[in-house]
């Protein structure tokens, strides 16, 4: 690993993570337009977000740099990562995941697992998001048949959770399923211990999500992270 690397993934990052903001805006103004953005914060990016924005996707980059695969692997995991943080804050101002995103999504996991797996790699790929669907599905009817909870997952964290599941394949998923599952509990212990949540709150999911994803696309790093524990 060479210092000019470094520099330019700093460079690239902060470039990335000062573009978050203006490319947010703009796709929340087209969903304006179709009627689809309800009454949610429309506020500005002051400097504190921006500059949170800007650290994020620099660690990311480094990271990206550190514990890529190769050189393919790397630009996918930059690519996720933007669009990870990109829909992450679209769905914290709107509570809406655009479809355009999961579509992106699910064409760039396909382009990259026939890359990285070859053609049967999409076999794999449909056995995840047959997982995804099971135990979603197998989720809410424990939920509200024994706890009469309601899960309360929109239709684009459904969505999205498969575009996500499609893309990284199995056994990654497992890493996609487990990620989501921490950052969730962690998140709801947090809001509940701060009187911010309850049990019948909902928030916007799409954080939860990138998280595991995230998280898949450094499975073999945190399956031998895991190991070494």
């Amino acid at each position: 690993m060479n210092y000019i690397s470094i520099i330019l993934n700093v460079i690239l990052g902060a470039v990335v993570g000062c573009a978050l903001p203006k490319m947010t805006n703009k796709m929340i103004s087209y969903k304006k337009t179709k009627g689809k953005v309800q009454s949610y914060s429309l506020g500005r990016f002051n400097k504190t977000n921006y500059f949170l924005l800007t650290v994020l996707m620099i660690i990311l980059f480094i990271g990206a740099l550190y514990f890529s695969k190769n050189y393919v692997h790397y630009v996918f995991i930059c690519i996720f990562s933007s669009i990870a943080l990109y829909c992450t804050i679209i769905d914290y101002k709107i509570r809406i995941i655009p479809n355009e995103m999961v579509i992106t999504v699910l064409i760039l996991g396909t382009i990259y697992t026939i890359i990285d797996k070859g053609i049967k790699g999409i076999y794999s790929s449909f056995i995840a998001l047959l997982l995804v669907v099971i135990i979603f599905a197998l989720s809410t009817l424990v939920l509200k048949l024994i706890f009469k909870i309601s899960f309360g997952i929109g239709a684009g964290d459904i969505k999205m959770s498969m575009a996500i599941a499609f893309s990284i394949g199995y056994p990654d998923v497992f890493i996609f399923l487990t990620g989501m599952a921490c950052a969730m509990i962690v998140y709801c212990t947090v809001g509940i211990l701060l009187g911010k949540l309850t049990l019948k709150s909902t928030f916007p999911m799409c954080g939860v999500l990138m998280t595991g994803f995230i998280a898949a696309l450094y499975a073999d790093f945190v399956t031998e992270f895991l190991t070494f524990l």
